[in-house]
């Protein structure tokens, strides 16, 4: 007994100095979910809130050498088809991480692509590092299109902008 009292007491000890030292860096991990919902008309300016969710992105501000971490859960798609990830708006000069498009008239780029499963689903992760996105706060926009070498339809999208920080 005396044993199990001391390991938690080590543990809790541990776990006080780990949350001290993040909360005297300034920076706490921030996570935002954001549901992914259907356009209407191709377009990610035509997103139907009014129906039900399709999946989610996760936006994750963390500490380290990452900056901002974007995770996606989809779902209602076709299957076993690819799809494109953009976001929208970086910045036309605050991001020079990896994209394989840029589309200047509406500050996209296509950051990534995933491939659904035999239902329909899909998941897709993408680190940006510090070096890779200036520190400030965005009005950003994810979306899914249909379209892994071209621009193609938006499909799927959050709305209209979500706010996400990025702290040094």
């Amino acid at each position: 007994m005396k044993k199990y009292l001391i390991f938690v007491l080590i543990v809790l000890i541990i776990w006080t100095l780990v949350i001290g030292v993040q909360v005297a860096s300034g920076k706490r991990v921030n996570a935002q979910r954001v549901p992914l919902y259907p356009v209407s008309g191709g377009s990610s300016d035509n997103v139907l809130t009014s129906e039900p969710s399709q999946g989610e992105v996760v936006f994750v501000d963390p500490m380290g050498n990452v900056t901002f971490i974007i995770q996606g859960n989809v779902e209602g798609l076709t299957p076993n088809y690819d799809y494109a990830v953009w976001i929208r708006d970086l910045g036309s000069t605050n991001y020079t991480g990896d994209s394989t498009w840029f589309h200047k008239p509406l500050g996209y780029y296509r950051v990534e692509t995933f491939t659904t499963n035999e239902e329909g689903k899909g998941k897709f992760h993408l680190n940006i590092l510090s070096e890779e996105l200036t520190p400030g706060s965005y009005e950003i926009q994810l979306a899914i299109n249909d379209d892994c070498v071209n621009i193609g339809r938006t499909v799927l999208a959050t709305v209209k902008y979500t706010t996400v920080t990025i702290k040094e």
